[in-house]
């Protein structure tokens, strides 16, 4: 793919990467790909996510848990700055710092806010969806596509997609197949750290675990919101457990278990 005269390639723990536009000397390359001090989600007044400190450091996956309404959706929306209105207060955007370019970060919803019905067949939505004028986005992370780029290949890295499916209106999609045609589009880009909102929804359990595979050999870093009992298996290195009654605290893998096993093994013998 031809890059723009402004495209850097840039070496860290090994991989190659590109990044857009100048960029502060050091910053990319830092480990930390986004931080945070005492940031965390609040609705009309009411703590969703108390507000703690940590990191994304680069090469971690983490798994983000949590109860139906602990505010997993909001959290990883908030860290993105998309948190700004429908009542729910956006902390200080000095509270968290993202160390790469937005060129970097790709992003799954849960639910994409999109009119499924507009008469687009699959290959003119993953080549125009990243233009704000098309798409019902009021985010910051979307970025525009080289016009002259053949998506190939690359419209299927994560998951298969046949060419009668790019071929086919998106109005007639099923819901798995639209979810799948939404992960190889945060993908297309290649990105360095992506936020995935239950990805997994919608997909028959075949296609989950190839997708599952794909997405941890082919992702750097990441945040992945899972509710999937067989979550242990995927291959986080991390876990940030959320709950409003207690601070939150990424933990490592091998810590969130042992801790959760002796939970267990107390609970049973009470």
């Amino acid at each position: 793919m031809p890059r723009s005269p402004h495209t850097k390639t840039l070496q860290s723990s090994g991989a190659s990467q590109t990044s857009e536009g100048p960029q502060t000397p050091g910053l990319v390359a830092s480990v930390k790909l986004v931080e945070w001090t005492d940031f965390g989600v609040a609705f009309h007044g009411e703590t969703i996510v108390p507000p703690f400190s940590g990191a994304l450091e680069r090469g971690q996956k983490i798994a983000v848990l949590g109860a139906n309404g602990a505010g997993k959706s909001s959290w990883l929306k908030a860290l993105l700055g998309m948190l700004d209105s429908n009542g729910i207060k956006k902390h200080e955007t000095q509270k968290v710092q993202w160390h790469i370019p937005r060129s970097q970060i790709s992003y799954v919803p849960q639910a994409l806010d999109f009119d499924f019905h507009i008469p687009l067949t699959v290959r003119e939505f993953l080549e125009i969806s990243q233009i704000k004028s098309i798409l019902t986005f009021p985010w910051p992370w979307i970025r525009k596509p080289n016009p002259h780029e053949d998506l190939g290949s690359d419209c299927s890295i994560l998951c298969p997609l046949s060419e009668d499916l790019l071929n086919s209106p998106l109005s007639e999609l099923s819901r798995g197949q639209i979810q799948a045609v939404i992960l190889n589009r945060a993908y297309l880009e290649k990105p360095s750290c992506v936020l995935l909102d239950e990805p997994l929804t919608g997909l028959d359990r075949e296609r989950r675990a190839k997708v599952i595979q794909n997405i941890f050999s082919l992702t750097e870093s990441l945040f992945m919101v899972a509710h999937d009992s067989d979550w242990k298996t995927f291959g986080f290195t991390h876990v940030l457990p959320l709950t409003s009654e207690t601070v939150p605290k990424i933990h490592s893998l091998a810590d969130f278990l042992r801790s959760e096993n002796s939970l267990a093994l107390s609970r049973d013998q009470s």
